[in-house]
């Protein structure tokens, strides 16, 4: 085997795993969206403001760049139970 032959080899690997990281991304935002949808119709559960970044959907790192919030996954809100209370 010649090394343009191996780099080939390597490089259709590569967009083949890039592809499945694409699928995967896909269908992570796919139950993402089905779970927000099951917990929007739980009478016993609200959304809140992300305690973490303030409802930003980012924090900020020491170094002053924007990181996605590990809490909310940059979507804002949680979901909480809801408590009534006396």
């Amino acid at each position: 085997m010649e090394i343009k032959e191996i780099e080939e080899k390597i490089n259709k690997l590569l967009d083949k795993r890039d592809k499945l990281v694409s699928e995967l991304n896909t269908l992570n935002d796919k139950i993402f969206n089905l779970i927000d949808k099951r917990l929007e119709l739980n009478e016993d559960m609200i959304r809140i403001v992300c305690p973490e970044c303030g409802g930003t959907g980012y924090i900020k790192t020491d170094d002053e760049r924007k990181k996605v919030c590990h809490v909310c996954k940059g979507k804002e809100f949680v979901w909480a139970e809801k408590y009534e209370g006396r």
